[in-house]
């Protein structure tokens, strides 16, 4: 896990963990910008 290290890793934690705000920040940054 990492900020923005690895999006999948982090998408996984996220959605286990149940985090809103933290899926929020991987919408975010998974989005092509």
């Amino acid at each position: 896990s990492g900020m923005g290290n690895t999006c999948h890793s982090t998408w996984v934690e996220l959605l286990s963990n149940g985090s809103f705000n933290g899926l929020a920040w991987a919408v975010a940054h998974a989005s092509p910008h």
